[in-house]
This record gives structure tokens, sequence and C-alpha cells, in this order.
């Protein structure tokens, strides 16, 4: 069986067949790569060695879609059982495994909570004499909502917990990242395992049965860094109402962090004392400011070099002997002031640097490394 990691990228397979659509709501390869290797490695089982022969006996996956987590999750599973209930979608999944020469799933067409496709499962799992391990569901959901709630997602969350119980009680399932936790509440015993991508929250994976193994977590890839909530207690951060002076570096927060809670175990795992960290809010955006160095794989650092009134003449003299060519502005400016906010900054510079203007009720200017 091919290995599907060792190609440069899924969606850069020439032969596989896909829509632009079908990528853009897809599962990020990198993240699939790690929810299968974490489910391997719950179930005792390593991914690592390519040329191991030991793996999961079967994963029923509900909700497939064309396939691009199937084919990592049959790396790590000796059978996989794939729901879909688009005929598109099945039809595009079942050619890209053949072309990819993955034999070891099997896909079926309905209704993940419809008798007859629960009889369908119930009948593979009889022939193939097969041992159910975990079971995973990305259920459907409107592509944008004012409030994410688990009443919209399809199938119902809690008849479909009901109902696969029955196969394993090791099941996980994908919901979105930015659902308010207590919302989460009335499930059965979980964890919460929030997954940055490049440092922006981008998906959340709940986990049930024998794959719980924390409360909260954050899981930040590609680098693969793990941030466990620590629920016994914090050391709180200094916190003031506005920017004030006297640090030397600016960071904006990875969102995951603040939607996870786990900014003050994020500094603490980064050898970071709290005490050296001040945080500040303006217009519902949280940001940090420090004389110290911090991971960058969490926080977008930014130097500071000038604070100045809101004033053009005093901006442009420091953009001036910053040797700036063009800026990049933010705060609460609306989109029609931009670009001539922009235009006025950056009219008569002659260096060759790009640099940023925070505007809060002072306007910061930063480089950023």
């Amino acid at each position: 069986m091919p290995r599907i990691k060792e190609q440069k990228h899924m969606y850069e397979e020439e032969r596989l067949e896909y829509t632009k659509e079908d990528v853009r709501f897809g599962t990020p390869e990198v993240v699939a790569k790690y929810r299968a290797e974490r489910l391997a490695k719950l179930l005792k089982v390593s991914l690592k060695n390519p040329g191991s022969k030991i793996q999961c006996n079967c994963l029923i996956e509900i909700g497939c879609s064309i396939g691009f987590q199937t084919f990592l999750f049959a790396e790590a599973f000796k059978y996989v059982i794939a729901v879909e209930i688009d005929k598109r979608k099945i039809e595009i999944a079942i050619k890209n495994a053949a072309v990819l020469g993955l034999k070891n799933i099997d896909f079926v067409l309905g209704d993940a909570l419809d008798k007859e496709t629960i009889e369908q499962i119930k009948e593979r799992i009889r022939e193939k004499k097969l041992k159910v391990d975990a079971v995973f569901l990305d259920p459907e959901r409107a592509e944008s909502e004012q409030e994410r709630i688990l009443g919209t997602l399809k199938p119902d969350i809690n008849k479909f917990i009901s109902a696969y119980n029955r196969f394993t009680g090791n099941i996980a399932i994908e919901l979105p990242p930015y659902i308010k936790s207590e919302k989460l509440s009335k499930l059965p015993e979980h964890e919460l395992e929030y997954i940055s991508v490049d440092n922006n929250l981008n998906r959340l994976t709940v986990y049930f049965g024998n794959l719980k193994k924390a409360d909260v977590s954050l899981v930040v890839l590609p680098e693969g860094k793990k941030i466990v909530k620590d629920v016994s207690g914090k050391k709180l951060i200094a916190k003031s109402t506005g920017f004030t002076e006297g640090h030397t570096y600016f960071y904006e927060i990875n969102p995951a962090l603040l939607v996870a809670d786990v900014l003050e175990e994020a500094l603490v795992q980064s050898k970071v004392d709290v005490t050296e960290v001040k945080a500040f809010e303006y217009n519902k955006k949280k940001y940090l400011l420090s004389n110290r160095l911090l991971d960058e794989e969490l926080f977008v650092r930014y130097n500071i070099l000038a604070v100045a009134e809101p004033d053009e003449e005093s901006i442009k003299a420091i953009l001036a002997k910053a040797r700036a060519s063009k800026v990049i502005l933010h705060g609460n400016i609306k989109q029609d002031e931009y670009f001539d906010l922009k235009h006025k900054f950056e009219k008569g510079l002659r260096g060759n640097k790009a640099l940023h203007i925070f505007m809060f009720d002072k306007c910061v200017v930063c480089e950023k490394p």
C-alpha cells in the first residue's frame, strides 16, 4: 500500500480528482495526518516507522467527503469504513482511493443515522471479522452562522453518539472551532482539542472514551507542540487598560490560545515568567507587551520603534527616520479610509522598509522581524 504521507502534498497529486470548493472546505493535510497519528498513538500504534506492519483494526469514518482525511486513516488502520451522504463526493473518493492504490477502504453511501446505513456497516464488520477501534465524525455545518451551535450540525451529535457507541466508546468528532465550550457541557465526558495551523485557529476535535487524555488542549501545527490547560489554577498575567510604553516587543496573540484559554500555560511551557508580560485589549482584540522574546510559533512579534500621538506629521517624521517605504496599518480603521490614510503616511518616503502602525489611543510604529 503506498505511503500517502511520503507524497509532496496530497492536493498537488495531479491524478486526484477534486474541485476548488472541495479543497477549501476539506481538512488540511497537516491536520489530517496529525489526527491519524494521534488516533494511532492513543490506540497503542505508532506511524513514525513507515515500515511498521502494526496497525489498528478498524475505524468508521462518518462524513468522509472526497476522502483526503480517509486516506490518512487508511495508513493507521487495517480497514476503514467510510460513510458519506453526498453521492458526488463519495464517487470522487472511490476514484481517488483507486488512483492511490488504497484497497483497505470500504465506502458506504447513506445517512449515518439511517437504519439501513448502520446495518451496512454491521454487515461489513461481520463479513471481515473486524473489531472497531474508533469512530470519527466530520458533521455537515452551515458555511457561516451568527453563532455556532450543536443544533445545526448534521447528523444530530447526541443521536450520533448514542447510535455509534454500540461499535465503540472511542469516538472523535470535529466541531466548529469557534463554538463556545459551554454549549458542549452536556456532552459525555470529553476532551476539547483545538488545532492551530500557521498561527491561526483551524480545527476543534472532541474526543470521547479512551481517546480523551485531557480536559482541554491545543496542538500547534506543523510544529506539533501541545499545550494542556491547567484546571488547578493559573498565574494571571498583569493587565492594563491600554497600550503602555516602556516595552521592547509588541505581540499579536494566536487566536487559538485565547479560544482554548491556554495563554498562561503557553507562556509557562515556554519558560516565560508571566510577571514579565503585560496584556491589554483594544477594540475587542488582545495583545501582549514584553521585554522578553516569546515563542514565535504562538505569538507574532513586532519590534517597537517609536510611540507617537495620532498626528500625521509626527508619524511621518518617525517613518522617514526609520527609512520606511511603505506602511501597514492596524486598528479600527474604516475600509474606505484605510488607503487614503496609508497614502498620506507613505507620501514622500524614500526608504526601503515596510513598517507597521498600530492605531491605538497612541500610534505604535513597529518593525516585523
